[in-house]
């Protein structure tokens, strides 16, 4: 197997990627340094709430199916999820 470090963006060029001790929420984003808690907390500087997110994925015609995978916070609690939607025409 090799292994190719990508990824797609709108410009050519070179990124940082900032690893995390759990390499699943590595990230070109920045982290967050203040702890505001939510259903699913904002881990990135940017990045939306699950509520936000399925807010504009069901006004763009997306149903939520189910979660997939988490990652929880040391008190157990969800800070991140991959989940699954599918289109409402299909």
């Amino acid at each position: 197997m090799k292994v190719f470090e990508t990824c797609i963006g709108n410009e050519d060029g070179r990124i940082k990627i900032r690893q995390n001790a759990y390499s699943q929420a590595s990230s070109i984003l920045p982290m967050r340094t203040d702890k505001d808690q939510g259903a699913v907390e904002t881990l990135y500087d940017g990045e939306p709430l699950f509520e936000d997110l399925l807010l504009h994925l069901r006004a763009a015609g997306f149903r939520f199916v189910r979660p997939l995978n988490f990652l929880r916070n040391r008190a157990g609690g969800v800070i991140q999820m991959d989940a699954l939607f599918n289109h409402t025409s299909r």
